[in-house]
């Protein structure tokens, strides 16, 4: 067996998102636990360093926390949005996932979920699901890049890149480099879960799928955690035919503060390769005070 073929079996996104059932009680106010086993591949370490010296992709998570509201809710209609808090890092360990029934109607429903390991609260948040209408009342333009065939590998060194980024296929469509300190950090690529079709959970991962955006205009990498990710998703993604093909990933930074007390905040947008929007995300992110050396 090749690499490729090894990393498909045994270390796949969609292995990675198996939960197994715990105790489900599904009326209002009420709800379920499921249990997943976090696995080290889907580390934020760079791919140099061990997948200890950090934690599970805040992507991965934000997917299986909706996966484990999908379990228990047993939700009839899509997903329309995703709020998620990341209160400390987990382990690549099994978490116990408890999601809370706060409404389960004929058009919509609502959940809430809690992530521990143990006694320590790792992640938490909610999750909302409902039927959305085929009409088209507005359609917003997708960026201007090239096709994927026509793009490159992402301009990072192999052993800069987080061991995630192995479940995922990229196809730089940015014309700026990162740490070039470009005046606008804004970062464009096509990306795809190798292994696992395009729905709202590789969504999740795909809008915090790489470095954050404003690498774009630094000059060297500055350490920072996830600490909170909203995703929203639409109608189109409900509808999508093309589910094994490239979408593109437009990330944004809004705001980014240096410090003691830095903070950054990005946008991201996902698109299907004809041009319709499928999701967005928005992330906030604490910087940590030391920054890195200058990248060469």
């Amino acid at each position: 067996m090749d690499d490729a073929a090894a990393f498909a079996t045994a270390e796949s996104f969609a292995t990675a998102l198996q939960l197994r059932s715990g105790e489900l009680a599904l009326s209002i106010g009420r709800g379920g636990t499921v249990l997943v086993d976090l696995p080290p591949h889907l580390s934020n370490a760079a791919s140099a360093a061990a997948p200890e010296a950090g934690g599970p992709n805040g992507g991965y998570l934000a997917a299986l926390a909706l996966a484990a509201s999908v379990e228990v809710l047993g939700a009839p209609q899509p997903p329309r949005g995703l709020s998620i808090q990341f209160l400390s890092s987990p382990a690549f360990a099994p978490m116990a996932l408890t999601v809370e029934v706060l409404r389960a109607g004929r058009s919509a429903a609502f959940a809430a979920f809690r992530g521990r390991q143990g006694e320590r609260l790792r992640i938490a948040g909610q999750a909302s699901f409902g039927a959305a209408s085929a009409e088209v009342g507005f359609l917003e333009a997708m960026p201007d890049v090239p096709p994927p065939e026509a793009c490159g590998d992402v301009p990072l060194p192999d052993g800069f890149k987080p061991h995630f980024t192995r479940a995922i296929d990229y196809r730089w469509a940015s014309r700026a480099t990162p740490f070039g300190g470009d005046a606008e950090p804004v970062l464009k690529c096509w990306m795809r879960v190798k292994g696992q079709p395009l729905d709202a959970r590789a969504a999740c991962f795909l809008l915090d799928g790489i470095f954050p955006s404003f690498f774009m205009a630094a000059d060297r990498p500055h350490p920072n955690v996830s600490v909170d990710l909203r995703v929203d998703f639409t109608a189109a993604l409900d509808r999508l035919e093309a589910r094994d093909d490239f979408a593109l990933v437009v990330f944004r930074t809004r705001d980014w503060r240096l410090g003691a007390e830095g903070w950054a905040l990005d946008d991201a947008e996902l698109w299907s390769r004809d041009g319709r929007l499928l999701a967005t995300a928005r992330q906030q992110r604490k910087l940590l005070a030391r920054p890195a050396r200058p990248a060469v």
